[in-house]
């Protein structure tokens, strides 16, 4: 009698008395934080969050900072970066110095060399347009934008447009991530070793990524810091004005390693997965592409100043982000033990230590801020006017547009990403006209059917939810338009 108390007492109260067991949720995931680390090795995290949104509504509250969780992404101990610092104060510390590395100046200075990576990426677009190849832009953009990323954060590009020697970091990246968000789900998987039990060619996947990144940051610190146009000499010897405290080499690269899989995938998946929708959308496809060929007269004119004024192309890309943002978790927040009042979310109160977060797909996918969320619509982005005057309707969705997150723990590499998606997507189509291919079964576009309130079938670009987003395709057939 003893054995079976002891068993089903904790089931109990996680049911009955847990402070928590008035909220509504699903059932299963009362019992153990097993239930998200199971949805995390599934991939499908973000698409489970959504339907437990629809079917439980949700909550909000200001009243929480960054969750404990993030400590395990941090590569050894208080070594921080934007990404997993806790402190407030060491946040605003980092993040003022990193910006400096990220400001209007520093990016205009990159462009050029940004632009001689799109140069390779167009040249090898050619290559298969002239041989009559299909092209999985999932792989073509993710070799661009991680020797993009590697270029800003190390100075050196990996070469995985030219070069097979360095392409399984791609495999050991998303194998870090994956490992990761299960670790975030369920902490205690890190110290059981469920993941290395469970998923044991991660491990060596992982270590080899780690150390080829090792190489690439001992190969910077061999040479000055004046040396090449990076991160590194962007904010080394910078100080906070407020503190007067200098990043360290171990904190400055460790901005650097999270922004090769943050600055590289996350780009990638969104020009891919803008690239899927414009193969789908063909009168979208029309009004981009005549909104770039009549801007310009030559492609040597688009620049990123230049393509400020294409309020289509930034509303193609947002809507491409609304539907398959590049990071579609759930981003976890707690209630710190020094914030002494109570805090209340529809009349219960949140314990210190409990994780709340709001999940990117799922907001972006709420019918009361997106009407129809599940077809691609770029007018919805197209309101003129500031934030406060729009209509609350307009308001609502601005507010809930949230691919970069918001806030002092927003993205600060949003206006090079924005650059980068920007050029590649206006060089692609000013170049190239494209069709989707789909008879080719090894490099189908994953796509995933949805039964919008009208009943009428759409698509959306499948995207697993693995910290940042993994996909496949689409696969495209592209024709040169004779202008390189």
């Amino acid at each position: 009698m003893t054995a079976v108390w002891i068993i089903y007492y904790p089931l109990l109260y996680r049911i009955l008395l847990h402070p928590l067991a008035n909220f509504p949720g699903p059932f299963l995931a009362k019992f153990s934080d097993w239930y998200g680390a199971f949805h995390a090795l599934r991939k499908d995290l973000h698409e489970t969050t959504l339907q437990d949104h629809q079917r439980y509504d949700i909550y909000r509250s200001e009243a929480f900072s960054k969750s404990k969780v993030y400590m395990l992404t941090q590569s050894k101990p208080n070594v921080h970066s934007v990404f997993s610092a806790l402190d407030k104060r060491i946040h605003r510390s980092r993040r003022k110095i990193v910006s400096s590395g990220l400001s209007e100046k520093s990016i205009r200075r990159f462009e050029p060399t940004m632009d001689s990576q799109i140069e390779i990426y167009l040249q090898l677009l050619k290559d298969s347009a002239q041989s009559q190849q299909p092209v999985n832009m999932t792989v073509a953009c993710k070799y661009l934008a991680l020797d993009v990323s590697s270029l800003f954060g190390f100075g050196s590009s990996l070469e995985l447009q030219t070069n097979n020697r360095n392409r399984f970091i791609t495999e050991g990246m998303e194998a870090s991530m994956y490992r990761t968000n299960i670790h975030m789900q369920y902490p205690l998987s890190k110290y059981l070793g469920v993941d290395t039990f469970l998923l044991p060619f991660l491990f060596s996947i992982k270590e080899r990524y780690k150390k080829a990144l090792k190489g690439m940051i001992a190969d910077r610190l061999a040479i000055t810091k004046d040396a090449r146009e990076d991160l590194f000499s962007f904010v080394t010897d910078i100080k906070d004005p407020e503190t007067g405290d200098e990043i360290s080499q171990n904190d400055l690269f460790a901005e650097a390693e999270f922004f090769l899989p943050a600055g590289g995938q996350t780009t990638s998946s969104a020009i891919a997965a803008l690239l899927f929708y414009l193969s789908r959308y063909p009168a979208c496809y029309k009004r981009l592409a005549n909104e770039i060929r009549t801007r310009f007269t030559d492609g040597s004119q688009i620049s990123h100043s230049a393509l400020s004024t294409c309020a289509y192309l930034r509303a193609c890309i947002d809507e491409a982000l609304r539907m398959s943002p590049p990071a579609p978790g759930t981003l976890w927040r707690e209630i710190p033990r020094s914030y002494q009042e109570r805090v209340v979310v529809d009349g219960h109160v949140i314990p210190h230590g409990v994780l709340v977060g709001v999940n990117i797909y799922a907001i972006h996918h709420n019918e009361d801020y997106f009407p129809d969320p599940s077809n691609f619509r770029p007018e919805r982005f197209l309101s003129s006017g500031r934030a406060e005057t729009l209509s609350e309707k307009s308001q609502a969705q601005h507010l809930a547009f949230s691919p970069f997150s918001i806030g002092t723990r927003g993205c600060m590499g949003k206006a090079l990403a924005y650059m980068e998606i920007s050029l590649v997507i206006a060089k692609t189509l000013w170049y190239f006209d494209f069709d989707e291919h789909s008879e080719h079964s090894d490099i189908r576009t994953e796509t995933q059917t949805i039964l919008d309130s009208a009943s009428k079938e759409s698509e959306e670009f499948k995207i697993h939810d693995q910290l940042i987003a993994t996909h496949d395709g689409p696969c495209l057939l592209l024709r040169p338009t004779g202008k390189l």
